[in-house]
């Protein structure tokens, strides 16, 4: 297998903004397969996509979810360079889809912003990541606690490249919660994921404090 390895390089360490180095993070991705995964680091240089993917081989496409209108925005690493879109910056807490179509391992590391992290969540539909470069049990997220009943949460399976887990949250007339399944749900470091709110669901404020790891 080729490997090109992305290093995502490290940053210095400012007072009161990033705290202590994490373990990196390795996502391999083989020819022909798809990743949804996050960069929960403060990269070198900053965080677009041309440059957290400056090594990624010719014909990697990243593809990230425009909340505005609802659909995927791509841009491809050619032989000359990226194509249009690749100024765009990878937010703390955002999920994208990588596309591949030689055999790569993304090496991912770097500086972790302060606790906690404020994402908004403001669509319906957005492609979300926990903001922090570690293992973490779906349930204990304070995202899975703020969606409103009958939200859904979708996690992609690079192997199947398919929707391998969806889970509901039920109504309270259902009993409400995640159900065991879900609660046992380990979010891989580095893992996207989709959620889905029912019509006309306020926007709120998604406050996380890093867990400690493991959990």
């Amino acid at each position: 297998m080729k490997r090109v390895w992305l290093w995502l390089g490290f940053v210095v360490l400012y007072a009161g903004v990033v705290h202590a180095q994490y373990p990196s993070i390795t996502r391999p991705v083989g020819a022909g397969e798809v990743d949804l995964m996050s960069v929960p680091y403060l990269v070198d240089g900053g965080n677009t996509i041309s440059n957290v993917f400056q090594s990624a081989a010719p014909n990697t496409t990243i593809y990230v979810w425009d909340t505005s209108i609802q659909v995927w925005q791509g841009c491809t690493k050619t032989s000359k360079g990226w194509t249009a879109g690749a100024d765009k910056e990878l937010l703390r807490g955002e999920g994208f889809f990588v596309q591949s179509w030689t055999d790569q391992q993304f090496f991912l590391s770097g500086g972790i912003p302060g606790s906690p992290a404020a994402i908004p969540v403001d669509s319906e539909s957005m492609v979300l990541a926990y903001p922090f470069p570690v293992d973490v049990l779906w349930t204990n997220t304070e995202l899975s606690k703020l969606l409103p009943a009958c939200s859904t949460v979708s996690f992609w399976s690079r192997a199947e490249g398919s929707w391998a887990r969806n889970y509901l949250k039920a109504p309270a007339a259902k009993g409400g919660g995640w159900g065991e399944e879900a609660a046992a749900y380990r979010i891989p470091a580095g893992d996207g994921f989709v959620v889905r709110q029912p019509p006309g669901s306020p926007a709120f404020l998604w406050i996380q404090t890093n867990i400690a790891w493991p959990n």
